[in-house]
């Protein structure tokens, strides 16, 4: 409860109590976990979605999509869920890697602290500073 206002738990029967409470997914202990898996499937479709059209659109159409599909995910409450373990963030921030990649139309595996310079994109961790 929050303020004697009762919050709906996803999943009555399961081991794993979490609620939504503004698009965030909060679980009694606060690891989130359930959060961030979330945020990791939203953006692995957002990377499908940027590969379909990365040979058909300019690099400033690449990065206004970025924005609209992952950013928009990435930065969401991030102010909240951003002290989480490294070990939680790690696949998100892998996640994000590919979409800079595709940003910048280089291969799958160059080294993307440059990109993201060039870019003017904030990474992850840094994105959570920020917040």
């Amino acid at each position: 409860m929050i303020e004697n206002t009762l919050l709906h738990r996803i999943g009555k029967d399961c081991d794993e109590k979490a609620a939504k409470l503004l698009g965030i997914l909060i679980v009694e202990n606060f690891t989130w976990k359930h959060h961030l898996s979330h945020i990791n499937q939203e953006v692995s479709r957002a990377l499908f979605s940027l590969k379909q059209v990365n040979h058909f659109l300019p690099k400033q159409c690449m990065k206004t999509l970025y924005y609209s599909l992952i950013h928009s995910h990435l930065s969401y409450g991030s102010l909240v869920w951003g002290n989480a373990t490294q070990s939680a963030l790690r696949e998100a921030i892998l996640l994000q890697k590919p979409a800079i990649r595709l940003i910048n139309n280089t291969k799958y595996n160059s080294q993307t602290e440059p990109l993201f310079r060039s870019s003017r994109i904030l990474e992850l961790a840094d994105l959570v500073e920020y917040t």
